[in-house]
């Protein structure tokens, strides 16, 4: 008997000193926050750019958290992450300019009317209340302010992304108004357009609408139409051109005079038409732009790149019958053929360009500058240049010749004028040559030309909320691009952090058979494991039981 109250007694007091233990650690953790973080990018760790932003801070920022005190409990460990993450952000600023408010709009109409005015909505959430379900509303949001200038977060659906926006809009806040850059999207030519459309009036958003909503939130974007100029306005820092018809001369010198003058231009250019409606042949498209883009240095033939890296796709069949299957005409880039040297591409695992065409570098026009390639197609990809079809139920069973091909450059250095040596197109007011009195430049600054071989990626299905594919890649490539060209590489480093999609490498899955073998291992290996570990545990709390008598037994 004494044997066991000294072997329970003993017991007691380890379990009462590792409660204690773990009671001191929770005191001293209260005012401390540590995490560590074993995922690759580090996405739960704030970035080292974010550091950088928030501790440079020379001006007040107010910061203003909308979130009702009565959430759900499925909203709650969200609630705790935001708390977390701007403790964090507090921790790297300095104490006096990040001002840090929690408001729950519930406890004050004032409060509630600056959310509204805010552009922070409430939003209904579903929970389970004595066995039904009702609909309460909640706020989650957040509003940034300096001085008279506010950015907000109308709602915070997951944190993964959070840093990201906040960092994206504080930055936006904190630039002043003749410096936040200027994106320009080239109209009147039979480019897709911008406008988000008027649901009032029954006016759908057009093809580009959600890609300009994007890049509102980080720079001023608006169309440019150039139909009797002769120039491009100077509050333009970066024009996109995206498959333009024909354009008047005098028009592409004022796009030609605007490179020259260090202007930054993305054009998003397919070489062939009507590929999207595959019931008929597609035909070979010629941009209106791309004699100046030879001219700089860079081709974009009329062709299709297919690879085997491909996206699975839906396609309709009938009224009622769908068919999945891979579709080279999708190309799935993966992260070794993109440049691992370049900000825009260096950090993404994967994207989608759909039908693009080849870009072929010019080396005979690149004097004094220097071309990139941000993307290539992989060695198992072949061109289509004849007898083009699009149909999804062709047969793709073509040996690639090992070839890659180039789907996005960057062109940098100092550009010659495609009108250098040329005669000059006529003003269209004034019906004199343009570029008289020395207003010509035949040389350009630095600067950088980006051709991108499809428009696709900026079409809203890639945008949409409801888009089937996982498109948040090629965003991030876009945006990329964008802050590249504009801000720098700051905002790209927290961007890219965030979870991305990691497809198999093709070579594991070339066969139907390898197909099947890791689909049963994906359903069936955890299972298995599971039991098996819960087995082997099963029969070693029984060894130790068996241990555990034998050692009683020989005390007594």
């Amino acid at each position: 008997m004494g044997k066991k109250f000294r072997f329970g007694a003993t017991s007691i007091i380890d379990i009462l000193l590792i409660v204690g233990i773990l009671i001191l650690i929770n005191i001293y953790s209260i005012g401390e926050f540590r995490r560590v973080d074993l995922t690759e990018n580090r996405e739960y760790t704030i970035s080292k750019a974010t550091k950088k932003i928030l501790s440079e801070l020379d001006d007040i920022i107010n910061i203003k958290v909308f979130v009702s005190n009565e959430l759900p409990p499925q909203f709650m460990p969200l609630k705790r992450q935001i708390m977390d993450l701007m403790q964090e952000f507090q921790a790297y600023s300095p104490a006096s300019n990040f001002r840090l408010k929690y408001i729950d709009p519930e406890e004050d109409p004032r409060y509630k009317q600056e959310a509204e005015m805010a552009g922070i909505p409430q939003v209904s959430v579903r929970v389970m209340e004595k066995d039904q379900m009702v609909v309460k509303q909640a706020y989650l949001g957040i509003l940034i302010e300096h001085e008279n200038k506010t950015e907000s977060i109308p709602v915070v659906a997951q944190v993964e992304n959070l840093e990201y926006e906040m960092m994206s809009r504080i930055v936006k806040v904190l630039q002043k108004e003749n410096e936040l850059s200027s994106i320009g999207v080239l109209k009147g030519h039979g480019e897709p357009g911008t406008s988000e459309g008027n649901q009032q009036q029954n006016q759908p958003p057009e093809e580009l609408a959600y890609f300009a909503k994007a890049v509102r939130e980080q720079f001023k974007a608006f169309d440019v139409e150039l139909e009797n100029r002769t120039e491009v306005t100077n509050t333009v820092n970066t024009l996109v051109v995206v498959n333009p018809g024909t354009i008047p001369d005098y028009q592409l010198y004022a796009i030609d005079q605007f490179v020259m003058g260090g202007g930054k231009l993305v054009c998003f250019i397919n070489g062939m038409e009507g590929y999207d409606n595959l019931n008929e042949p597609p035909k070979t498209f010629t941009g209106g732009i791309s004699d100046l883009l030879v001219h700089y240095g860079a081709k974009v033939n009329n062709d299709f790149v297919l690879d085997q890296n491909c996206e699975t796709v839906t396609f309709r069949t009938g009224s009622v019958s769908f068919i999945q299957k891979q579709y080279p005409f999708w190309v799935r880039v993966l992260k070794e053929n993109f440049s691992a040297d370049n900000p825009i591409t260096s950090s993404l695992e994967s994207m989608t360009l759909q039908w693009p065409s080849s870009i072929e570098i010019l080396k005979d026009r690149l004097e004094g500058v220097e071309a990139n390639v941000l993307a290539r197609s992989s060695g198992k990809s072949w061109l289509m240049n004849k007898e083009f079809n699009t149909s999804p139920m062709q047969d793709f069973n073509v040996l690639p010749t090992g070839d890659q091909f180039n789907l996005a450059v960057e062109l940098k250095g100092s550009f010659t004028s495609y009108y250098e040596g040329k005669d000059k197109p006529l003003d269209p007011k004034e019906n004199k040559p343009l570029g008289g009195g020395g207003t010509f430049k035949s040389k350009s600054a630095p600067t950088q030309i980006i051709i991108v071989s499809t428009a696709m990626p900026l079409k809203n299905p890639n945008w949409s909320p409801e888009s089937q594919q996982n498109t948040s890649e090629t965003q991030n490539f876009i945006l990329n691009l964008f802050d590249y060209l504009n801000i720098g590489d700051e905002l790209i480093g927290i961007r890219s952090r965030q979870s991305t999609n990691r497809p198999l490498k093709a070579e594991l899955i070339e066969t139907t058979a390898q197909k099947a073998g890791i689909r049963f291992v994906n359903i069936a290996a955890i299972p298995v494991l599971v039991a098996i570990i819960g087995i082997a545990r099963g029969m070693l709390k029984r060894g130790r039981k068996k241990r555990f008598e034998r050692e009683f037994k020989s005390r007594e």
